[in-house]
């Protein structure tokens, strides 16, 4: 089991593509910390009582399990380790806001239909996705009694961290840094290797796309020597990641106007953007690839270079407002 800085990495299975999130055990002088959980799963929680059992460490050793945003495979397990351990659960404000709005409220499986239809999925895509949806609550339930958080918040692990808002990867995301070593609990904001999925939905950030960059560069003022991300591996140079996820992004929107010769919804500019996927595609990818494509079309569309309107039958259709001549420094 690897530690680094004082924190544990255990990796979690989790039942989708990226196969396991990390999550974190660190000690303080109070007793143990958990950050981030996964889905509510069987092997999940066998992996949990493994893990602790592996250290030594008796449920009742957990004071503190800490979300560093409200997606499943961060959140989804958080009722049932509070049920076992009797520790609380922190999250942002804005994280247990959406866990309500969306999993409690239903709002994700009651908005997608009209969100699908709109930037013309096809019904089979859309039925695939539905049924998903409506399935899902079993991932994150139960809901744990949360307590909540907010940015600068400080939290006393092997060292002092700091709470940070980066929102765009999920409204409420929070990582968190330590001024004294250099080491950031980055959730899904630094992933090595693979992109954050950037997606817009109803209801959430305007600009999704627009504030991930943001938080990108809100982060260059940090010291980000090591890196603990939500999935993959711990590694070096945060820095220089944020840098490089900025410049994805950037060529992103190239490829995605040099797509526009002619009015398209966002489901065709996705499927020649994601055109390397199968058509047997989980429903998940599904769900993030139109989001992702639209979260494009939205920077692009605010940023002056797309227009959108909606066609007969209702499905937004986006176009270039002009002949443009860009580069990633136009953006």
């Amino acid at each position: 089991m690897r530690c680094e800085h004082g924190f544990y990495l255990i990796e979690i299975p989790i039942p989708v593509p990226l196969k396991t999130v990390n999550c974190y055990v660190t000690k303080s002088e109070r007793g143990w910390h958990l950050i981030d959980t996964g889905f509510h799963t069987e092997e999940a929680k066998a992996a949990w009582r493994h893990a602790l059992a592996e250290m030594h460490i008796s449920p009742r050793d957990v004071v503190e399990i800490v979300v560093t945003h409200f997606h499943p495979d961060h959140m989804g397990l958080a009722g049932w380790l509070q049920e076992y351990t009797g520790a609380p659960v922190k999250i942002s404000a804005e994280g247990q806001a959406l866990v309500q709005h969306l999993w409690i409220d239903k709002q994700e499986a009651e908005l997608f239909g009209g969100f699908a239809y709109e930037h013309g999925m096809q019904p089979r895509d859309r039925e695939t996705v539905q049924d998903y949806l409506n399935g899902f609550s079993k991932y994150i339930r139960p809901i744990p009694e949360f307590t909540v958080f907010e940015e600068g918040e400080r939290f006393v692990w092997a060292n002092e961290y700091t709470a940070i808002s980066t929102p765009g990867h999920a409204d409420g995301h929070m990582i968190f840094h330590s001024s004294h070593t250099g080491v950031v609990v980055a959730g899904d904001l630094l992933l090595p290797k693979i992109t954050p999925n950037v997606g817009y939905f109803p209801g959430f950030q305007a600009n999704p796309l627009k504030a991930f960059i943001n938080s990108l560069r809100k982060i260059q003022s940090y010291r980000l020597d090591t890196v603990l991300s939500g999935h993959r591996y711990i590694y070096s140079n945060g820095n220089q990641r944020a840098d490089e996820l900025i410049r994805h992004h950037d060529k992103r929107l190239l490829e995605i106007i040099a797509l526009l010769e002619a009015a398209s919804t966002a489901t065709q500019v996705s499927e020649k953007l994601f055109a390397h996927f199968s058509k047997a595609l989980d429903p998940l990818q599904l769900l993030f690839a139109l989001q992702e494509t639209v979260a494009h079309l939205i920077y692009l569309r605010d940023a002056g270079v797309v227009h959108c309107s909606k066609n007969s039958s209702g499905v937004t259709m986006f176009s270039l407002e002009q002949t443009v001549h860009l580069d990633a420094d136009s953006l």
